[in-house]
């Protein structure tokens, strides 16, 4: 049989809740954090909440019950027992109106609970406040406390439920979600093992987990993620408390476990999305059929429902919703909440950006559309500046110009290998830079072309850079315009996307894009030789093993300790991202998205300097949408035509 303590029913019991229309559930939670300043009563001695008295809902149905807690040892009525009587009245602005006597105190685990009665004289809809009046027993002045309380008839508009992934165990960690508190008011979150509690006589050493406290969202929605401490074990009776500093009600589970969940089963969504974007979402642990509503809402404010999912046979959703247009930015919480009474409620953290302005930089071909993109250089003063000319045709001899010319602030124009496009020629008169460099060998560039340009007559002249292969010509640009450089990526000079993603991010730290044979088990010594000489202190390895081999990176790893990152996605694109987000970690104001299937765009576009991610054709993948929005740029510049990426693509649509 199980064991009944005062008015608390311990044992194997269905998980005590409260229901509420579905309609009225607008809820997203601020992730908890770890309790700073613990109230000193929690910090002496374990207790299930901070010294108070606590009302068990926000609100009650006129001649209604509710039920007072006491925690610890109040000033104005001790512990809630019997050294006190007590009187109760409900105070609101018309009136105060006495309430039947409480029950007598029951005492259990760190908790006084006496029961009350509402009054049925009370109007449907009334605020107010239950005014407890603590007189000593063996005399003395009597003291109040106010406890906020609205009489309202129909369900308490409140709700919670309780996941663990794994079992219960040291470390684990149980997250619970709950709304009814007042919103901004801060929480105290902990958990009782009731198993261990009564096992060692009430003694609550060891029996308490350590509080948290978080701050409730502006629809009065809260999100905790409690420890479990150690010397717990699965099959121990647990209490989930939440108690609100300023609404003064106090959520208590009752004995029994959270809900086992894997970790597939926790919501998960995209992680960032554009205001009016699309978010994916996923989520499991709900009842077959039952439909989920999910709700965005910003820390401040009113929630937003955006949308509903029905679970499968399985308990699982997964879809895509799609955010208002208007959604405010910031670090918000998207909740889904299931149609059953019983059922579950998830929250996850969600970054929304502002939507960019989305602007194309494009030619009538890849000539033309460096042109555009070199514009966004002013005229150089004169007998200064540089702009490195390079093959439109092939990549290998230009693959690291970009992150060079972005370095000194020179543009990158393209050329026809036997002949200097009109618009090409146009744009160089136009920059008069005091020198033109031509990368690459005359199978990339002819003499032709050199000998059209150097006709322009720049102050400084026009020059050939390029060597007996892609990696010789590497090194000689390398040596031409850096003297030293603290990172350097390396990349294979066999393809193109990952040495072109990797070119703005290696401007931004001074640094170099140096091609190797990914294919080989070593960096060859010449290469080895340039590293050393620029005094490089960072190495960054571009692309999965199948791109750079185990054996570069055991060797680098030799040479540099601690100093070598690999940076490999799932695909192209992926890589591309996160090599985006470890050069600029925070917001920005441009991001680049070029075609990651041919080179040319890339290739001009790297000599911006800016975030530059990378898009197929027709969509844009999910992590390269996510770092975008992550980024929050005010500006997206698509680069190319329409044919390399499609007005889909300029819409952000999501692959």
């Amino acid at each position: 049989m199980p064991e009944t303590i005062g008015a608390r029913h311990v044992g194997p019991r269905p998980r005590r809740r409260t229901s509420v229309a579905i309609g009225a559930v607008v809820a997203i939670a601020v992730a908890s954090t770890a309790l700073g300043a613990v109230p000193a009563a929690v910090a002496e001695a374990p207790q299930p909440a901070p010294t108070g008295a606590y009302v068990s809902a926000p609100s009650v149905a006129p001649d209604g019950a509710f039920t007072v807690d006491f925690i610890g040892e109040t000033a104005e009525c001790g512990d809630g027992g019997d050294a006190f009587s007590q009187s109760w009245a409900f105070v609101d602005a018309a009136a105060s109106t006495p309430l039947p006597s409480p029950s007598e105190a029951n005492s259990a685990l760190g908790v006084t609970s006496r029961d009350g009665q509402m009054s049925a004289s009370i109007p449907d809809g009334t605020a107010g406040s239950l005014q407890l009046t603590c007189t000593p027993s063996g005399g003395g002045a009597a003291q109040t406390i106010s406890l906020p309380l609205t009489v309202r008839s129909g369900p308490t508009a409140t709700r919670w439920s309780w996941s663990i992934t794994g079992p219960v165990g040291a470390g684990a960690v149980v997250t619970a979600s709950a709304f009814g508190f007042t919103p901004g008011e801060q929480v105290t979150a902990s958990i009782t093992n009731v198993t261990r509690g009564l096992a060692s006589g009430g003694d609550l050493s060891g029996a308490v987990a350590a509080p948290v406290g978080a701050t409730v969202d502006g629809s009065g929605a809260v999100t905790v993620d409690i420890v479990v401490p150690s010397g717990w074990v699965p099959g121990d009776d647990l209490d989930l408390s939440i108690a609100g500093a300023t609404s003064r009600f106090r959520l208590a589970s009752g004995p029994g476990t959270p809900m086992p969940l894997s970790s597939t089963e926790a919501l998960s969504t995209s992680g960032a999305v554009f205001s009016g974007g699309d978010l994916v979402v996923r989520a499991g642990g709900f009842a077959p059929a039952e439909t989920v509503t999910f709700s965005l809402h910003p820390s401040t404010g009113s929630a937003e429902q955006v949308g509903a999912l029905v679970a499968d046979a399985g308990g699982g959703v997964a879809g895509t919703l799609r955010l208002p247009a208007d959604a405010p930015a910031g670090v918000q919480r998207l909740w889904g909440v299931s149609g059953s009474d019983d059922g579950r409620l998830v929250s996850a953290a969600l970054t929304v950006a502002a939507s960019p302005e989305v602007v194309r930089i494009s030619g009538e071909d890849r000539y033309q559309t460096a042109v555009a993109t070199a514009q966004a250089f002013a005229p150089f003063d004169t007998g200064t500046g540089t702009v490195y000319l390079t093959s439109g045709n092939t990549f290998p001899d230009a693959l690291g110009a970009g992150a060079l010319a972005a370095s000194i602030g020179a543009p990158v124009l393209l050329t026809a290998p036997e002949v200097l496009p009109d618009a090409v020629r146009a744009e160089l008169l136009r920059l008069r830079p005091a020198t033109v460099k031509v990368v690459g060998g005359t199978s990339a560039v002819s003499d032709a072309v050199l000998s059209q340009v150097t006709g322009l007559a720049f102050a400084h002249g026009t020059t050939r850079i390029g060597g007996s292969d892609r990696f010789e010509t590497n090194r000689l640009l390398i040596a031409d315009a850096l003297r030293s450089a603290s990172t350097v990526y390396l990349a294979i000079g066999s393809n193109f996307p990952d040495a072109l993603a990797a070119g703005p991010a290696a401007a931004s730290l001074g640094g170099a894009v140096v091609l190797v044979d990914g294919g080989a088990s070593t960096v060859d010594a010449a290469t080895l030789r340039m590293i050393a000489g620029l005094g490089v202190r960072d190495v960054r390895l571009v692309g999965g093993r199948a791109a750079m081999s185990a054996g570069i990176q055991s060797q680098l790893e030799h040479l540099y300790p601690g100093k070598v990152t690999r940076y490999a996605g799932a695909d192209r694109y992926d890589t591309a991202a996160q090599i985006v987000a470890a050069a600029w970690p925070g917001a920005v104001d441009q991001v680049l998205l070029a075609s990651g299937a041919n080179f040319p765009d890339a290739l001009a576009a790297g000599a911006l300097g800016v975030p530059m991610l990378t898009s197929g054709s027709t969509c844009v993948s999910s992590s390269v949408l996510d770092r975008l929005a992550a980024l929050q740029p005010k500006t997206v510049s698509v680069v190319g035509g329409t044919t390399a990426l499609t007005p889909a693509v300029a819409a952000l649509k999501r692959c």
